[in-house]
């Protein structure tokens, strides 16, 4: 699998701050144009203050223009 950039979940100190279930997704380099590309998330993950995981797995997909 190729990592395309980093992922962050919404912090409280972040300027441009949706809510605290934002997750951004930053690209280390441009998307190739008209390309569908695959978010997963593990249900291993875990939250900072040693919550539970997640139930399931999830995954998402988008297609760039």
């Amino acid at each position: 699998m190729r990592e395309f950039g980093a992922i962050y979940w919404a912090e409280a100190s972040r300027p441009n701050l949706l809510s605290s279930s934002t997750l951004t997704f930053t690209p280390t380099n441009p998307l190739d144009f008209k390309t569908t590309y695959q978010v997963r998330i593990e249900s291993s993950v875990k939250s900072l203050s040693g919550g539970e995981g997640m139930r399931e797995s999830f995954t998402s997909q988008f297609t760039t223009v």
